[in-house]
C-alpha cells in the first residue's frame, strides 16, 4: 500500500538521523507511567520519542482511472526538557537535522513520486507523564508514485 510505504520510508529516514531514537509510526496511547518510560527513554535515561502519521490525503482526478494522490504526513518530535543539558538547543538543532534528512530525499526511498521540503510547523512545550517536553511538528507533503 502506496502509504504505508510512504510513512515507512519517513520513519527510516528519521531514525537515520544521528540523535533520534524511539521512532514510531503510529500515534502510541501509552496508559501507565510504566508504558510511557518504557516507550520513551532513550539508553542515555532521558526521554525522547517521534511520531509518524498521516494528517490528510487530497486526490486529484486526471482522468480515467488515474488519480494522484498526495499525503500529508505529521511527524510530531518530543524530547524531555533538562535545563542543565542546554535542552532546547539541543532539540533545535535535531529539528534541523531531521527537516535535512526529509528534503534530501524527496523520493523517500523510491515509495513516493515526489515529496516536498519538510515544514516545521510548531514547535512548543507539552506535559506528558509529568514531565515537560519540548514539543515539535514537522510536516511532509508526498505525492504517491502512479500505479504501475
Amino acid at each position: 500500500m502506496a502509504l504505508e510505504n510512504i510513512i515507512t520510508a519517513v520513519k527510516s529516514i528519521v531514525e537515520g538521523v544521528s540523535g533520534v531514537e524511539n521512532v514510531y509510526d503510529t500515534v502510541r496511547n501509552w496508559q501507565s507511567e510504566k508504558q510511557f518510560r518504557d516507550g520513551a527513554r532513550t539508553a542515555s535515561g532521558a526521554i525522547q520519542f517521534w511520531f509518524i502519521t498521516r494528517e490528510a490525503t487530497e486526490a486529484e482526478d486526471l482522468g480515467p482511472r488515474l488519480t494522484a494522490r498526495r499525503h500529508r504526513i505529521a511527524v510530531h518530535g518530543y524530547a524531555g526538557v533538562n535545563d542543565a543539558a542546554l535542552s532546547e538547543k539541543t532539540f533545535q538543532a535535531l529539528l534541523e537535522s531531521v527537516a535535512a534528512a526529509l528534503g534530501s530525499d524527496r523520493k523517500l526511498n523510491q515509495t513516493a513520486r515526489h515529496s516536498g521540503p519538510a515544514q516545521v510547523r510548531a514547535v512548543d512545550f507539552r506535559i506528558l507523564s509529568n514531565v515537560l517536553c519540548h514539543h515539535a511538528e514537522l510536516g511532509v507533503e508526498a505525492e504517491e508514485k502512479p500505479a504501475g
